[in-house]
C-alpha cells in the first residue's frame, strides 16, 4: 500500500469536507437535516477555530478519510473520522487512524459512535476501543424538527454546527 500522509485542513478544503461529512451522516442514518452549506460553514468554523484539529488523510495527493478532534486535558476527543466510500476495505480506514495515532502522543482516546452504526463499532473495536459509556437521547415533539441539540452541536460562541452530532467519530471502514 502507498504511504498515506495527514495534512492540516485549509479554508479551501470546506467544500470536500462537507461533502465527506455528508456521506458520513447518510452512511451512518443519522438524524441531521443540516444542508451541505451548513456543513461546509461548520467545517470553515472547525477549521479558522481553535476548538476542533481537522485534517485530511491523502494517498498519492488523493484525500481519502478526514478527522475532527480535539486535544484537551483528559486527552484526545474523536469528534468525527470518515474513509471515502470508494477507498473501503482496503485498510486504508486502519492505517490512516494509525497516522494520526502516531500524532497524538500516548494520550488517551475517547470517541462517540451511533449505538446503530454496527460497521463504525465493529471497526473502532478492530482497533482495540472498548465500550465506555453510553449517551442516551430523548426525541421530544416540536424540540429542532427532532434534531437533539447538546452542548457538542454548539460552537464556542453557542450557534448551533448544524449536525446533531450525537454520533461523533462515525467511521466507515
Amino acid at each position: 500500500m502507498t504511504a498515506l500522509a495527514v495534512r492540516l485542513a485549509t479554508a479551501a478544503d470546506a467544500p470536500l469536507l462537507a461533502a465527506m461529512n455528508r456521506h458520513l451522516i447518510e452512511d451512518q442514518r443519522h438524524h441531521s437535516t443540516a444542508t451541505t452549506a451548513d456543513l461546509e460553514a461548520r467545517m470553515r468554523r472547525w477549521i479558522a477555530g481553535d476548538q476542533y484539529a481537522v485534517a485530511l488523510v491523502e494517498r498519492d495527493g488523493l484525500s481519502v478519510a478526514y478527522a475532527v478532534w480535539r486535544d484537551d486535558e483528559d486527552g484526545i476527543y474523536v469528534r468525527q473520522f470518515f474513509l471515502s466510500r470508494d477507498h473501503r476495505r482496503e485498510g486504508l480506514g486502519r492505517a490512516g487512524f494509525a497516522v494520526l495515532l502516531d500524532s497524538w502522543d500516548d494520550k488517551p482516546i475517547k470517541l462517540d459512535a451511533l449505538v446503530h452504526n454496527e460497521r463504525g463499532l465493529a471497526f473502532w473495536r478492530a482497533l482495540g476501543f472498548r465500550d465506555y459509556s453510553l449517551i442516551l437521547s430523548l426525541d421530544r415533539p416540536g424540540s429542532d424538527d427532532g434534531r437533539q441539540l447538546d452542548r457538542r452541536d454548539r460552537d464556542l460562541s453557542g450557534t448551533e454546527d448544524g449536525d446533531g452530532a450525537t454520533g461523533d467519530a462515525r467511521a466507515m471502514a
